[in-house]
């Protein structure tokens, strides 16, 4: 098994200029959550070996080429978190966007259902109202909360969702929209 190992020494790392491009809003997005509760000990960053970063990337052998993890390595650096990192010869940097291709992100179905199984009386009422009228997510968003903006998809991936609308209004949107599609 591969030892993770931990350090606050950033100048120990380099980044690999074949990489992509780095995406400073999700920096910002993960130094926010980092500075909530650091993950980072379970998400540890992939290396390759010194010696191997000059066969692969053509570095200068003085730091660990980082094959995996490079938005992880900046936030924690910015943030002066300590940094979890596993020296692994096995992985290239091929293989990260293949190995990321196979994940798949949550979407709304998913934390709906997260929260709504946790038994947060917000989503069990949003994931009760949406399967009974047979809405899609994105669309009873709009009629229960307004919107489906970022600020509220957010608030619903946090476990904050706020229902503003008035249920009158939402079960009379609801009979509407049922009735046309009898008559269509």
């Amino acid at each position: 098994m591969l030892e993770i190992k931990n350090t606050n020494k950033y100048d120990m790392f380099e980044l690999i200029e074949s990489n992509r491009p780095i995406d400073w809003a999700k920096i910002d997005r993960m130094r926010k959550a980092i500075k909530v509760k650091s993950l980072m000990e379970s998400y540890q960053i992939i290396v390759n070996s010194k010696k191997i970063g000059i066969k692969r990337y053509n570095t200068n052998g003085k730091k660990y080429p980082i094959v995996d993890g490079q938005h992880r390595f900046i936030s924690c650096k910015l943030e002066g978190v300590e940094i979890y990192y596993q020296i692994n010869d096995n992985i290239t940097l091929d293989d990260i966007p293949i190995a990321a291709n196979l994940q798949d992100s949550w979407k709304l179905q998913d934390f709906l259902h997260h929260y709504a199984t946790a038994g947060i009386s917000e989503y069990k009422a949003f994931n009760g109202y949406m399967h009974k009228n047979g809405f899609p997510a994105s669309s009873t968003l709009i009629i229960l909360c307004g919107n489906r903006g970022r600020y509220v998809s957010s608030k619903l991936k946090a476990g904050e969702l706020e229902i503003t609308r008035n249920w009158t209004f939402a079960n009379n949107f609801a009979a509407a929209v049922d009735e046309i599609g009898r008559i269509y």
